[in-house]
């Protein structure tokens, strides 16, 4: 290597493929998580909040899912293309 010159050192095309995998797999779970907290503090309502606001709570979990489930599908398309990926050397 030449004085004043740096090499540039270039991350594995695999490690990358691997990284993006694994991003993916949060984001999903991180969706997931999205979905499951609302939901589980509706339903884990006591009975006497639940009796008043049965339809409230069915409301919201519904919704909950309904504006998780775009993002969750397309997070899971994603991994599926990136675990599809063939890695060229």
């Amino acid at each position: 290597m030449a004085k004043g010159k740096a090499e540039v050192e270039f991350p594995s095309s695999e490690l990358v493929k691997y990284l993006g995998i694994a991003a993916a797999a949060i984001g999903i779970a991180g969706i997931v998580l999205d979905i499951a907290i609302p939901v589980a503090q509706q339903l884990g309502k006591n009975k006497q909040a639940k009796a008043g606001l049965r339809q409230a709570i069915s409301f919201s979990v519904l919704l909950t899912l309904v504006r998780a489930a775009p993002r969750l599908a397309g997070q899971v398309r994603k991994l599926q293309a990136q675990l599809q990926t063939e890695v060229t050397a």
